[in-house]
């Protein structure tokens, strides 16, 4: 993906000498600053300050926009919902009527990172406010929140699919790794 010429190539790389481009996303029109393939490996989505835009893979064509969601998105593969983030929020859309159908909220700044954990029932998010929240998805609840008073505006997420482990790094340049235990 490349932000700053507003497109997003998939290429080919069955052949690492000669990658090869298949199609070119162009319907974007600003910077991106995320995306994600769905599992099927059909569909792309990015986002970035234009919104959230999920595209077909094969023949580059927009199959959906949201007006909203900035520096995170992921497809929710159990489901067809894509997880996303705008502003100081993170959202899940339904992608078959287009609705909003959860709202996680209590970050203070931007939501900058997530990652769906538990059979996509959890969701950690990191913020730009030092903070990162697990939430119970469908219930709408912040579970937990972890904050390090040396941690100054939170970057990326990434974590294990069962939860166990989290990995977020922020903008002072620290990387912190997070074991969750059993908090149920």
């Amino acid at each position: 993906m490349n932000s700053d010429d507003s497109y997003a190539p998939v290429w080919d790389i069955t052949d690492f000498e000669s990658p090869e481009e298949i199609i070119r996303y162009t319907q974007y029109g600003g910077r991106m600053f995320a995306c994600d393939v769905h599992s099927d490996n059909t569909r792309g989505v990015v986002c970035g300050h234009r919104g959230t835009q999920v595209f077909d893979m094969n023949t580059g064509e927009q199959l959906f926009q949201i007006p909203r969601g900035c520096f995170w998105v992921k497809f929710m593969d159990l489901s067809n919902r894509i997880a996303y983030s705008d502003g100081d929020s993170a959202y899940v859309c339904d992608l078959d009527t287009g609705d909003d159908v959860v709202r996680l909220t209590g970050h203070t700044e931007a939501v900058t990172g997530g990652a769906l954990v538990r059979n996509e029932s959890e969701i950690y998010t990191s913020s730009e406010d030092g903070t990162i929240k697990l939430y119970k998805i469908e219930e709408e609840e912040c579970i937990y929140t972890f904050f390090n008073h040396r941690a100054q505006q939170y970057a990326k997420l990434s974590a294990s699919p069962c939860g166990e482990k989290v990995a977020v790094g922020n903008k002072n340049g620290m990387l912190y790794v997070l074991k969750s235990g059993n908090y149920q």
